[in-house]
């Protein structure tokens, strides 16, 4: 498989997902509100995550999320997509 690089249009802010070697990474995220709204037009970029990801325990699981930097369109709507507590705590 040859490694994949998406950038996803999030408007300010990033969001890129690399697949390479086996391993799904995710750099920054900025999942917006509007994404999720049929009048807007915000892409919603989570099924291609899903899909990238692979599932076990029923979650879609990343390898490494990486934060390039706090700025809130860098790490905006992380929540409605990543689960941020520990491991043991199911979301």
């Amino acid at each position: 498989m040859h490694p994949k690089v998406r950038f996803f249009p999030v408007n300010n802010g990033d969001t890129t997902l690399i697949e390479a070697e086996g391993y799904v990474v995710l750099a920054d995220v900025n999942y917006r509100d509007a994404c999720t709204d049929d009048n807007e037009e915000a892409y919603d970029f989570a099924p291609e995550l899903r899909d990238a990801c692979r599932r076990t325990n029923q979650r879609y699981e990343l390898d490494v999320f990486v934060l390039t930097h706090p700025d809130k369109d860098h790490l905006g709507g992380a929540s409605k997509l990543l689960h941020l507590n520990s491991p043991n705590i199911s979301s």
